[in-house]
């Protein structure tokens, strides 16, 4: 048996318009990952992107997760959260802020995203962050980002 395979299908896909200055951030490890080019000192903004492989409740899961971490931050603060279809595709998205040390604060958005495949279940999972400071600067090229997210299976 192999990977990809009609028994094993590979991930699915996905893509994101990221802003002119914005440039891939490889080092990073992760499946996907832009940052500024010039980015001021400080934290680093950045939007992060990954696929993986889950049960049919991936969505639920997932939520729950999110929900579990929360809880554990200190200054947690929600701005908003909901559930909608994109392209067709059960979605949640939540924006929040907590204090990650005592000089800095993060502000991130995460967009989660099922794409049902038959017996399999791929979860796009879509993050952005940025400092507290920074919010004014980056939130609508985060929301720009966000918003222009297409998924498809492969």
């Amino acid at each position: 048996m192999s990977f990809p395979s009609e028994t094993f299908p590979a991930l699915s896909g996905f893509s994101i318009d990221v802003p002119d200055g914005w440039v891939p951030d490889p080092a990073s490890g992760l499946q996907f990952a832009v940052r500024p080019r010039d980015a001021e000192a400080g934290f680093l903004p950045n939007l992060t992107a990954s696929v993986r492989r889950q049960g049919v409740t991936a969505l639920e899961n997932a939520i729950a997760e999110l929900d579990r971490r929360a809880a554990g931050l200190t200054d947690y603060t929600e701005a908003g959260r909901g559930e909608a279809l994109l392209d067709g595709h059960r979605a949640f998205h939540v924006e929040f802020s907590y204090r990650h040390s005592a000089d800095l604060t993060l502000a991130q958005m995460v967009t989660l995203v099922v794409v049902e495949r038959g017996s399999f279940t791929d979860l796009v999972q879509v993050t952005a962050t940025c400092a507290g400071d920074q919010v004014a600067e980056r939130w609508e090229a985060f929301r720009r980002m966000d918003a222009s997210l297409i998924v498809s299976a492969a």
